[in-house]
C-alpha cells in the first residue's frame, strides 16, 4: 500500500471519532483497565504500554510508529529478561510466548554479553526478523499478537475494540497514535510508567517464586556489577584454593565468583562469593554450581572467623538451628538452599568443573 493510501485510511478512521473524542479521564480509565483488569496469559500487552509511553516521551515524537520500531523495543525488554536474568514469563505448563522462543532460537543458553549493545547487529536483525513475523505479523493469520488486541476492553462477557489509544494497519505494518492519547501519555508518563512496571512485576513474581530484585531486573536499573577487590582480599586471608577444582592459586590472581549467578541474586554479598581459579570461573559464567558444591558453600559459611562473612551470613537469617529430616539446620542455611533451589527451577544451567 502507498503512503497516500495508508494515510487516507487513517483519515477515515479518525473521522469515526469526529462527534466524540474521548476525555483525559476516559483515556485515564481504559489504560488502567487494559493494565490491570484486561486478560493477561503473558506480558506483552504491558510491554507495548511500556513501549508507547517511552515513545511518547521523545523530544517530538511521531504519531506513527512502524511494527518493526515496537519489535525493536521488545527484542530489547526481553533479552535482558530471558537472556540476563532468566525471567520466566508463563506459568509452567503453558507454551512459551513467541518472543522468547524468538529470542532463545537466536541466541541460545551460551554465554552472552552482559549489555544489549554489544550483540552484533546480524544477532538482532535476526531475532527481530523473528518476532515481526510471529509477534506483529497479521491479525487475519493471527499472529498479530498484541496490537489488535491491546485496547481490547471487557464489560461483563463482552469484549469491545475501542481503539482509544492507536489504529493500525497490519499491511502498512504501522499504528498511529491518536494526538489526544499521545498528548495523555506524555503528560503522565511517570505515573503511567510506574504502574506498568508494578503490574508486569506482579505478573512475573506468580511464574517465579522467590525471585529477588524483580523490579529492578524488569526495568534493567542498577544491573551494573560492583568492584569485588574488597572481598577477594578479605577471602584471601583464608583461601588459598580454587572453591571447585581445589588447585592452588600460585601466583595467579584468583576471581571472585557468585556461586549463585548475580544475574539472579542482583547483589554482592559475601555469603555468596567464592575465591575461583580463572579456568573455572571463565568456564562457569552464568551457570549455577552443582549441588555438591552448595554443601561446600554451607559449610564455608559455617565460619565464624571471618567477620565480614558472619554479617553477611546472619543477614539472611538467624544462627539458631532446627531440625528438618533429623538434620540440624539453620535459618540462614534455609535462605541459601531456598536461593538456591529456585535458580535451579528457573532454568539455571548446572556446572562442575572439568576433570
Amino acid at each position: 500500500m502507498s503512503a497516500s493510501g495508508s494515510s487516507k485510511r487513517y483519515a477515515n478512521n479518525w473521522n469515526e471519532y469526529a462527534s466524540g473524542d474521548p476525555s483525559k479521564s476516559e483515556i485515564s480509565t481504559y489504560f488502567q483497565h487494559i493494565i490491570t483488569k484486561g486478560r493477561k496469559d503473558n506480558t506483552y500487552k504491558l510491554a507495548l504500554a511500556r513501549f508507547l509511553i517511552e515513545h511518547a516521551a521523545q523530544n517530538k515524537p511521531s504519531r506513527t510508529i512502524s511494527y518493526e520500531t515496537i519489535a525493536d523495543a521488545f527484542l530489547k525488554y526481553y533479552w535482558h529478561q530471558e537472556c540476563k536474568y532468566r525471567i520466566r514469563q508463563n506459568a509452567p505448563g503453558k507454551h512459551d510466548p513467541s518472543v522468547i522462543t524468538a529470542i532463545r532460537k537466536v541466541f541460545g543458553e551460551k554465554y552472552l554479553p552482559d549489555k544489549f549493545e554489544d550483540i552484533s547487529d546480524d544477532k538482532k536483525q535476526r531475532a527481530r526478523k523473528i518476532i515481526l513475523k510471529k509477534v506483529f505479523g497479521h491479525e487475519k493469520n493471527k499472529t498479530s499478537m498484541v496490537i489488535p488486541r491491546f485496547q481490547n476492553v471487557k464489560s461483563g462477557t463482552t469484549i469491545t475494540k475501542k481503539k482509544i489509544f492507536y489504529e493500525y494497519d497490519d499491511d502498512a505494518q504501522q499504528i498511529m497514535l491518536r494526538p489526544e492519547a499521545l498528548e495523555f501519555l506524555k503528560n503522565n508518563r511517570i505515573m503511567l510508567y510506574n504502574s506498568v512496571i508494578l503490574e508486569w512485576v506482579t505478573f512475573l513474581e506468580k511464574v517465579n517464586r522467590g525471585m529477588p530484585m524483580l523490579v529492578a531486573k524488569t526495568t534493567n536499573i542498577y544491573g551494573e556489577r560492583g568492584s569485588l577487590v574488597s572481598f577477594r582480599k578479605i577471602l584471601q586471608l583464608a583461601e588459598q584454593h580454587c572453591f571447585y577444582c581445589n588447585s592452588s592459586f600460585h601466583k595467579d590472581t584468583p576471581h571472585v565468583d557468585h556461586f549463585i549467578p548475580w544475574s539472579y541474586v542482583f547483589e554482592d554479598e559475601m555469603w555468596n562469593l567464592v575465591l575461583s581459579c580463572p579456568r573455572c570461573n571463565t568456564s562457569k559464567s552464568d551457570s549455577l554450581a552443582a549441588e555438591t558444591f552448595l554443601i561446600d558453600l554451607i559449610k564455608r559459611n559455617s565460619r565464624d572467623d571471618i567477620p565480614t562473612l558472619r554479617e553477611s551470613v546472619l543477614r539472611l537469617g538467624p544462627d539458631k538451628p532446627y531440625k528438618v529430616n533429623m538434620q540440624v539446620q539453620y535459618d540462614w542455611e534455609y535462605e541459601i538452599r531456598k536461593k538456591y533451589e529456585n535458580c535451579a527451577e528457573l532454568g539455571f544451567l548446572l556446572w562442575s568443573p572439568k576433570a
